[in-house]
This record gives structure tokens, sequence and C-alpha cells, in this order.
């Protein structure tokens, strides 16, 4: 009994492993590949060696296209059509032991990211291709199909460990099963969505960063488990929108490999915009000022952002910021606790969730003066309850990306366009007490729970430093934050000089 020290196992039988005297015919398949393993095999000089010592029935690699039956056989790539299922199953009946040959025939590899992949996306860069078998959703490994004896891991293969598999097996000896560092397969998560955050554990890389900025707002996710069933979760495993969870997205902010994200709703507007009627938006100014650092511009682009919403297919683009509008309600103390403005809903969820007392005190947070069928700013929140399609900062972003794709063109190649309409002033108020972030937020409701702010209105933000960090912005520096600031301040005064705008408290 020989037992391999190399990352490589086998689910072996007896009968599998009973080969005769004669020369063992050996083939190589592969599907949807680079082929790079194959070339490993050739140039390690030991498999080489063995390879002319049997006989190679199939391997269009050389030109050989012998029927089976095989007495071993390693495919490579990945199955990713009908066609493909049917062909391998043919090959495994047809060989007496199966070996999956590479990373792309052992987890699927890079191909079976496709599986992440928003459909409206690749079909916007692809276009719609008419190919000759049509794919399946299922992308995985070659055992998910049929049943595979051996795997051989690596991209590509290591040449050696093929060389030391192959000399075992044409000698007709078993190998022990156990070679690999864990004798357990890592369990599939399915995606925890809600209406404004999913979590999918199948991108997670267990950096925790998540918990560690949601244990400063709400405490709504946690480590699961150990070892390889370890996962990101809320309590008991929770939907999200069953949790504490206020769904103000600072977790997706943090989050380096996006396994939290905000629900996508890009596919929803451009159907919308595709439908052939008019498509208004409102664009929060956060995300006006922001827009450029995805595109690598450290210059203000709002201008640039409304040639490009009008490009994809929106008629009017509206300016409009939540500050300003959360100045012109007056809302009247009740009693001995303050009139509260959420200025968004995660700011409301947030009250009702952690002081039911308060909520009658609370009103319904500022909307936009202007209708609008989509609202583009830097809240995830707002996902929760509004009645238009919501679109985040960096959801916008992607959106721009894939049409400057499609027309091989860059970002500053816009043309610096005027917003249809502004609503940015702001009335002279004074001697509100304003809170940002889950940490002030407790302070200031703390106080209102003891009567210290009896009389006085409150405004909420769910976001440190308020909405030029929101959940649906890119993650930035304090530098940043402070340029997003004083060019919002700015870009108010300059928008507001040129075109003139009203609107009654």
């Amino acid at each position: 009994m020989h037992k391999l020290c190399q990352p490589l196992f086998g689910s072996y039988g007896k009968e599998a492993l009973k080969m005769s005297g004669r020369s063992k015919r050996i083939a190589f398949f592969e599907f949807g590949d680079c082929g790079g393993c194959e070339l490993a095999v050739i140039e390690n000089s030991k498999a080489l060696d063995l390879l002319g010592k049997v006989d190679i029935a199939y391997w269009l690699l050389l030109g050989k296209t012998g029927e089976g039956p095989y007495d071993i056989t390693f495919v490579e790539g990945v199955v990713a059509s009908e066609h493909d299922i049917d062909a391998l199953k043919r090959i495994r009946e047809k060989s007496g032991i199966l070996v999956a040959l590479g990373s792309d025939a052992c987890v699927s590899g890079i191909p079976g990211l496709r599986r992440f992949a928003n459909k409206d996306k690749v079909e916007g860069v692809y276009g719609n291709v008419e190919l000759e078998h049509k794919p399946i959703e299922g992308i995985g490994p070659l055992d998910h199909f049929v049943k595979v004896d051996y795997v051989l891991r690596g991209c590509p293969v290591n040449g050696d460990q093929f060389s030391r598999l192959l000399e075992l097996l044409v000698e007709g000896k078993q190998v022990e099963q156990g070679e690999k560092s864990f004798d357990y397969s890592k369990p599939r998560f399915g995606e925890n969505a809600g209406r404004a955050i999913v979590l999918d554990n199948e991108k997670c890389i267990l950096c925790e960063r998540c918990v560690e900025v949601c244990n400063g707002i709400t405490s709504a996710l946690s480590i699961a488990d150990r070892g390889i069933n370890t996962l990101i979760t809320p309590p008991f495993r929770m939907g999200i929108d069953g949790s504490t969870c206020i769904s103000c997205g600072q977790c997706t902010v943090y989050c380096p490999v996006s396994a939290l994200c905000e629900k996508d709703s890009i596919a929803e507007v451009n159907r919308m915009v595709s439908s052939g009627r008019p498509v208004d938006a409102v664009v929060e100014v956060e995300t006006a000022v922001s827009i450029g650092e995805f595109f690598g511009l450290n210059e203000r682009c709002h201008g640039l952002l409304v040639d490009a919403l009008k490009r994809i297919g929106f008629r009017n683009v509206y300016l409009s910021r939540s500050k300003s509008r959360a100045k012109f309600l007056d809302p009247r103390p009740v009693g001995r606790f303050p009139a509260i403005i959420p200025c968004c809903y995660s700011a409301k969820k947030f009250v009702e969730t952690y002081y039911p007392r308060l909520r009658q005190s609370i009103s319904q947070p500022p909307k936009p003066s202007f209708k609008a069928d989509v609202w583009i700013g830097p809240c995830t929140g707002r996902k929760i309850d509004s009645e238009m399609v919501v679109l985040t900062t960096r959801e916008v972003s992607r959106m721009i990306r894939d049409y400057l794709t499609t027309k091989y063109i860059e970002f500053n190649e816009f043309d610096d366009v005027n917003f249809d309409d502004v609503e940015l002033r702001e009335p002279e108020i004074v001697g509100r007490v304003i809170a940002e972030g889950a940490f002030e937020i407790r302070q200031v409701l703390d106080k209102a729970m003891r009567g210290e702010l009896q009389g006085a209105v409150v405004e909420l933000w769910a976001c440190p430093k308020g909405c030029i960090s929101g959940g649906g912005q890119y993650k930035a520096s304090e530098e940043i934050l402070a340029r997003r600031k004083e060019w919002i301040d700015g870009m108010g005064s300059a928008l507001w000089r040129t075109r003139w705008w009203a609107r009654s408290a």
C-alpha cells in the first residue's frame, strides 16, 4: 500500500484497480480549459518516460483518437453544457479509473465563477451570442456529474504528482485515501438576501471586518461554527431582514471581496430605460461629488455624470440633498420626548428597533420634492422602503462602467451637462441636535429617554459623518471625506447662483 503525501485523494475500488499484464490503455480528454495541465504533464521528464511505456489510446494533443474501453482516463477542464455532461458520462462508462486533472476539473476553476456573474452585465459586454451548445447554470467540478476516482489539483497540475500517481495506477497498486489536508469538503452556503443587503458566504474570506464594524452599530453579524464550516451570519442563522440589521450598509463598505453587497437593482433600471418610456432620476449630491473617484478622476464630475445618465437613457436628471430636505421638516415635540427626524430609513429602523418607546416621536424620513423613477445616492437603507428604484453610488458607477465598455470610451470623454433642476437650498434653522453614526445616535437617544432633550428637534443620520460616508459609497480616507464635504459646499453655492430654485417650507 502506497500513501501519497501530495494533495491528491482517491475513492478507489478493488475491481477498478485489477489490471491485466498487458500495456495499460490511457486516455486524455479535455473540456473547457486552457490546456495548461496537459502541457505540465509532457514537460515532466518522468511523466514522459511513463507515458512511453503505456498505450495512449486517446489524446488529441498527440493526434490519438482510439475508442474505449480505457484503463485509466485523465479528464481536464470544466463541464459547461448539457452536451459536455453527456460526453463526460460516456467517457465514464468506458473508463476503469477516471482522474480529474487540474483545478478546472476539480473545483470548476475560473469558469465556475460565472455563477456569480450578472446575466445582464454579461450580455451587455458580449452581446446576445448564439452558442453551439447552451451553457448550463450549475457549473461545477466533474464529481458533480460522474464518479471521480482520483483528483490531481493545481493550476496547472504538478508534473511530479502526476507521474507518481500514474506509476502506481499502471502497476495496479492501490492508493491510500486521505492524502489531502482535510478529510471533508467545505459545505456550500446559499445567499442570505435581504431587501437591501445580500450576504454571500461562497465569496467570504472570513476576514471579519464586517463583524467588527457591525459590532459598533447593531451587532447583526457574527461568526458561526468552526473549521471549514465557519461562516458569517446573523445570530441563529436568521435572515438579514429578520435580524437587528438596519441596512446601513457599512459592512458592504468594509468587505474586501463583495461577499456583502447591496441588492443589485441595475438590471431593473436597464429594463426601465430600454422599455422606451421616459425615466427620470434624482441624484443625491454626495453621489455627484464622489462619482469621479471610481474612474480615477480627482475632481468634481457632476456634469459628466449627468451626460452619462442621459446617454444611458434617462430623460431628466435632478440634483437633491437629504440634508437640505431635512431642514424643511418642522415636527413638534410632544411630551417629555424630543421630535425626531430620522434622515434615512436606516436611522428610522434603528430607533424602532432599539428605542421603541420613541416611535411616536419619529417623523418619516424626508423625500425628494421631484417626481422621479430612480433615486441615485449614497444610501443602502433607502432600498428598504422607497417608492422609487434605488441605485447606490457603487451601482451607478458599475452601470456607467458597463456603458463605457460597450462604447469603447472613457469617462472623461462625457460632456459637462447641467442638471435639469436642483434642490439644494436650506432654510436658516438653529438649535437642532445632530447625531451622525450609531455611537452619537445612542448618546442622543439615551438623553432623550432620560428627558434631557424635552422640546428639542433631533436629526439622526445612520452613517458616521453623514451621507458622504454612506453605505452605498466607496470606502474613503479622512482626506477624501473632507474633500467630498468641501466640494458639496462649493457645488451647492455654484448651482444655487446659476439655477434659481425655490420651494415653500
